[in-house]
């Protein structure tokens, strides 16, 4: 009698045993595959968006000049012409998860007539720069922020605790290539 109890006994742990170790094994998975789907997801969205700025650059860089003539800085300096370069550099805002574009620019100032720039020679240099723009929650916008004196792969170094380097998308398809449906 107590062999046959301690049998059944056995059998219970077991069954339980064996029961909790394929329910952690069937949890782990479908927690991997959530991730999984989850980071695909993640990936779509940023490709949407990078090609959403692609089709919305001159929008964008009209708004950016807006925006910077419109801040009264440089204090002294009007802001005569900003010239973009082509190629964009996407990064991932660290604490907050949103897209940022990084857009070279060449600026050339021009001073406030009468005012305390307009015998200063430096004016009429040409000035490198980045262009912001940030993924907000309606899409892309250009709040005017400019990083003088840095290229976009320098303000990625710079700013590499604020900034993660995305990789950058084709602009389009390649011959021969189907896109995913």
């Amino acid at each position: 009698m107590l062999m046959q109890w301690l049998s059944q006994g056995w059998e219970q742990v077991l069954g339980f045993v064996l029961g909790v170790v394929l329910g952690v094994a069937l949890g782990t998975g479908a927690w991997c595959l959530w991730r999984r789907r989850q980071a695909a997801r993640a990936v779509e969205r940023r490709r949407r968006a990078m090609e959403a700025f692609r089709l919305r650059r001159e929008q964008l860089e009209a708004q950016f000049v807006q925006a910077v003539s419109n801040s009264g800085r440089p204090r002294g300096l009007l802001w005569k012409e900003v010239e973009f370069a082509d190629e964009v550099t996407f990064a991932l805002q660290r604490d907050s998860s949103r897209l940022v574009a990084l857009v070279a620019v060449t600026v050339a100032f021009e001073a406030v007539p009468g005012g305390p720039m307009e015998d200063v020679e430096a004016v009429g240099r040409l000035r490198s720069a980045t262009a912001v723009f940030v993924e907000g929650p309606g899409g892309w916008e250009a709040p005017g922020r400019v990083l003088f004196n840095l290229q976009p792969h320098q303000a990625l170094e710079h700013f590499a605790h604020e900034l993660s380097p995305l990789p950058q998308l084709p602009s389009e398809p390649q011959a021969g290539s189907e896109s995913p449906a």
